[in-house]
Parts: structure tokens; C-alpha cells; sequence
């Protein structure tokens, strides 16, 4: 009985914390979507949705597939 009471009162308190903190969590989960936004502008990685198949009566994506441009090694440094 003591164990579920304290299953119970950690489920409680995790629902409390992220009522009370819910704003707090969006804020930073916007701000790393859009560091990860602008990360990948600067690269220049494009997502691409070729080869996108649907699956007939489903509607749901099997594939997709990202292209990611070549990464060229920095040169050598000057001494």
C-alpha cells in the first residue's frame, strides 16, 4: 500500500511540475527549434521529400529521405 501511495505521489508531483513549468519547457523548446533552424541555413542543408511514398488507404509517409551536401575540410592552417 505504501508503494502505490508513492507511485501515486511521484505521478502527482511530475503532472505538478510540468503544469508549473509548462511555459518554461515551450519557451526552450522553441528557442532549440530554432537554433537547429538556423543551423542547418547556415550549412546548407535542405530537407527533401523525394522518394515519398504513401501506402495505399493509409495516408502515412514511408520514406523520406534528407540530402545533406558533402561537409569540405577546412585547409590547412597558415603558420
Amino acid at each position: 500500500m505504501i508503494a502505490y501511495t508513492l507511485k501515486v505521489a511521484i505521478v502527482a508531483a511530475t503532472i505538478a511540475l510540468l503544469y508549473a513549468y509548462w511555459d518554461a519547457i515551450e519557451r526552450a523548446y522553441h528557442r532549440a527549434s530554432s537554433y537547429v533552424k538556423e543551423v542547418n541555413a547556415r550549412l546548407g542543408v535542405q530537407a527533401s521529400l523525394e522518394g515519398v511514398e504513401q501506402s495505399p488507404g493509409k495516408g502515412d509517409m514511408q520514406a523520406t529521405r534528407v540530402i545533406i551536401p558533402p561537409v569540405h575540410p577546412l585547409p590547412p592552417p597558415v603558420i
